[in-house]
């Protein structure tokens, strides 16, 4: 099998050397290469597809794709970042590509554009439940990892604002307060 695809290849690539525009022999490397684990071809071939490509939502899913293989295959995380960021260049209000971004930016702990991240997603967010969960997520970066509890209280507030039903959110808020003795505070919180 894996002598056919490398004959696959090889007549691939010579079809590229004739029609170096064609769509279909570039698609048909970038899966062999994915099948093949050979992800810097991978990533060569998506960069081509998306200079051909005209339609918005190809060129999205290929940035996607592209960042989820620097991300998951070849451990660059910064390079998945760029690219889950060229993706929202092309669709601003995707919540998969932010998702994407946020979590990278958490694992690369950088931290402040974390929380740029999320802002937006809560932005975008319709859903009252999942906008008081980023909401906390948000709170507790400024708690956890900013040490920033006047930020995480305002945050944590927001969330129980959205979605009164956040018991973690609560729990976090009343252990600030009670931390800082802030009993008033605590008493307002307990509305």
């Amino acid at each position: 099998q894996q002598n056919d695809q490398a004959t696959a290849c090889e007549y691939l690539e010579k079809t590229l050397g004739i029609q170096p525009n064609d769509l279909g022999a570039l698609e048909s490397l970038m899966s062999l290469s994915e099948k093949q684990g050979h992800w810097d071809e991978v990533i060569r071939f998506a960069v081509q597809l998306l200079e051909l490509k005209s339609e918005p939502l190809e060129k999205f899913d290929l940035q996607l794709r592209i960042g989820d293989v620097y991300l998951n295959q070849l451990q660059q995380s910064e390079d998945a970042v760029l690219a889950y960021r060229n993706a929202l260049d092309i669709q601003p209000d995707s919540k998969a590509a932010h998702l994407k971004t946020f979590q990278v930016l958490v694992e690369a702990e950088s931290y402040p554009e974390a929380l740029d991240t999320l802002a937006r997603l809560v932005e975008l967010e319709q859903d009252e439940r999942r906008k008081g969960s980023y909401l906390a997520a948000m709170a507790d970066l400024y708690r956890e990892k900013l040490d920033d509890p006047e930020r995480a209280i305002e945050y944590f507030n927001q969330s129980l604002d959205c979605d009164p039903s956040q018991l973690k959110a609560f729990r976090a808020l009343d252990e600030i307060l009670t931390d800082r003795k802030d009993w008033q505070a605590l008493q307002k919180n307990y509305r």
